[in-house]
């Protein structure tokens, strides 16, 4: 027995040793500096890019055999200007699986990043031509995970006329294989011009994909945004328990919270939830969501809650509400009453054509109403009206009036300064007026 353990440790050893030995003559014959040019030349010949490996590349074999690739740059298509450059790319990968053209990687860590994308006004883009499918054989992948560090990218957006900026941002990843679930981490700061925002983005996820499916699920997924819009405080919250994506099927739900902190005593409230969405291709629809506002400024407060099955089509970005209910309160301590809406109708959103419009008809307090609601141009919003009641009775909602022998009080005044940057035009109609106890009949009153 002793005598077969202290053979079996001879047998191990000396394994070792010749292993040590393959490593040592790897390191000192083989270069891989030398392919830097065949690699340059093979990026100028496929894409039309220059790449530039400003470093020597280094072979590391402890703790894990790989490379260092040190810094690394990318210039425009047809053009010696830097589209993207890496401070430093080490990798660390199994050798033997690349006999069977699977690229099995343990650990990719980026760090320094930074890309400039543009998207001009026909709606090119200077990246279509690394988008665009290599019709030779790929390599399958299997990554242990992936780390981005001091990641930095610039969107200038000519055809919408915005720039955004996205800096400090951190990426870290499990698993990523076919087929095999794993997870992933994103946060970044988020700067842009039109609007302005200013704002911290975090996502976490679990994910799954299926590269022959097309598929893709994300699990107990977490997006959030805080910051500020303009001067306006900003707090937004995504979550969806599953989320799942292929093209001939679409299942997922999502909650999302937002608040709107407008200085100096106004607020917004949104809660929207969608407990279950399917879809065939790029057609989603929800039995039923649900969409909450709460607003305030100063003393005055809206309520308003918006209930409808939903349909989309991605491919023509076209949204409608096919059987809507909604209700709206408006109530201020300068009111004795508060006013209440109650309405049904039917809205549809068109993003290519920014054009959103909404029909609806019901009862304001008890009188018959119908509104037809529009809105244009989503980065500056033009909005129109036709407002059609049957009876309104102001003085409803109105401070009643006081005798002369009490002390007379200034009245806090309603505050309708959020109105005053809006781009509105339209016209109510009124079937029966009344004001300050005076009555009217068939008013139409045009706003520009």
């Amino acid at each position: 027995m002793k005598r077969s353990l202290k053979y079996g440790l001879i047998f191990i050893g000396a394994i070792l040793v010749v292993f040590l030995a393959l490593i040592a003559l790897v390191a000192a014959t083989f270069n891989p500096n030398d392919y830097k040019p065949l690699i340059v030349n093979l990026v100028q010949e496929k894409k039309q890019r220059t790449l530039k490996l400003e470093g020597d590349i280094k072979l590391t074999f402890f703790p894990r055999i790989g490379a260092d690739f040190g810094k690394i740059s990318l210039s425009e298509h047809g053009s010696n200007k830097e589209f993207a450059a890496i401070a430093s790319a080490r990798v660390s990968l199994a050798v033997l699986p690349l006999l069977k053209k699977q690229l099995v990687v343990d650990r990719i860590q980026i760090d320094g990043i930074r890309a400039r994308l543009v998207r001009y006004p026909d709606g090119s883009t200077n990246i279509d031509d690394l988008l665009k499918k290599d019709e030779s054989e790929q390599f399958k992948f299997d990554i242990e995970g992936v780390s981005v560090t001091r990641a930095a990218l610039s969107f200038d957006d000519r055809m919408a006329g915005r720039k955004l900026d996205i800096s400090g941002m951190e990426f870290e990843s499990g698993r990523l294989a076919n087929n095999q679930p794993g997870k992933i981490g994103l946060k970044f700061t988020l700067q842009g011009d039109n609007p302005k925002i200013n704002a911290q983005v975090a996502l976490a996820s679990g994910l799954l994909f299926d590269t022959e499916a097309k598929a893709l699920t994300l699990d107990a997924l977490t997006v959030s945004l805080s910051g500020k819009r303009g001067v306006d405080g900003l707090d937004i919250r995504l979550t969806s328990p599953k989320f799942e994506l292929g093209p001939e099927r679409f299942v997922g739900g999502v909650d999302l919270t937002a608040k709107l902190i407008q200085p100096p005593k106004g607020n917004l409230d949104l809660v929207l939830s969608v407990p279950a969405l399917t879809g065939k291709g790029r057609a989603v629809r929800a039995d039923n969501f649900t969409l909450d506002i709460i607003g305030q400024q100063g003393d005055n407060t809206i309520k308003s809650r918006v209930a409808s099955p939903f349909s989309a089509n991605l491919d023509t970005r076209q949204f409608s509400l096919d059987k809507l209910v909604a209700s709206l309160k408006l109530s201020s301590p300068a009111m004795p009453r508060a006013l209440n809406m109650n309405l049904g109708g039917a809205a549809r959103l068109d993003f290519a054509r920014q054009d959103a419009h909404l029909d609806l008809s019901g009862k304001l307090d008890g009188s018959p109403l119908k509104a037809r609601l529009g809105m244009s141009n989503f980065g500056a919003p033009a909005y129109s009206f036709d407002i059609v009641i049957d009876r309104l009775d102001v003085d409803r909602y109105l401070p009643p009036g006081k005798p002369e022998n009490k002390v007379k009080r200034p009245e806090k005044p309603l505050d309708f300064g959020f109105l005053k940057n809006l781009n509105v035009s339209g016209q109510f109609s009124i079937a029966a007026l009344k004001v300050a106890n005076i009555k009217s009949s068939n008013i139409k009153l045009k706003v520009q």
